[in-house]
């Protein structure tokens, strides 16, 4: 059985801080998002329906869907996307694969930074799925016949919440393949 008094606690970097942060409060936006939606529903729903409980009232689900989704507008999202990804970045530029030697911190630091971009990643899928459910709750509420420019808002903050998401996708799969034991993704030279 291995001693934990010889192991050292690795301290955790600046960048790594910074990243699981923004992770960190950008996953309470969601919670309370979705929290939101789901009391909006609670208060408007049953009184517009007859008391009848559920999402009978399509105007009710698309408001709950627009609120519950504010998370995922892309002015919002780029900072807890792309920020956790920069510090994912960090022990790739800081102890990039040209230094042989391997020492234990820096294998503590690679395997956070692995982590961060693992969550800032599903964060990415998160924005995406949070962009079409926009659209669904924005089209619900109002058609682009009734308000062209609220409709020009919707499409605008789908396709930046989708490109986001794809963005942080493609970095993120980039970023784990260049932590994985050393291995740097290939380029096309």
């Amino acid at each position: 059985m291995k001693s934990n008094e010889n192991r050292a606690i690795v301290s955790w970097k600046p960048p790594e801080l910074i990243g699981m942060g923004l992770l960190i409060i950008y996953a309470i936006l969601i919670v309370t998002g979705v929290v939101s939606a789901v009391l909006l529903e609670a208060t408007f729903g049953p009184r517009q329906v007859n008391g009848v409980t559920g999402f009978i009232n399509t105007n009710v689900l698309g408001e709950a869907l627009v609120q519950g989704t504010f998370w995922t507008e892309p002015q919002v999202a780029v900072f807890f996307i792309i920020g956790p990804m920069i510090a994912g970045w960090w022990p790739k530029d800081s102890y990039g694969n040209h230094e042989l030697e391997s020492t234990p911190d820096r294998k503590v630091h690679r395997q956070r930074a692995r982590m961060i971009v693992k969550f800032a990643l599903a964060a990415s899928i998160l924005c995406g799925i949070g962009g079409v459910l926009f659209v669904v709750g924005q089209s619900l509420v109002t058609t682009p016949s009734e308000n062209w420019s609220a409709f020009c808002e919707t499409v605008g903050v789908a396709v930046g919440s989708l490109a986001l998401g794809g963005l942080g996708v493609f970095v993120g799969r980039r970023l784990l393949a260049t932590h994985s034991d050393g291995y740097s993704v290939p380029t096309a030279d």
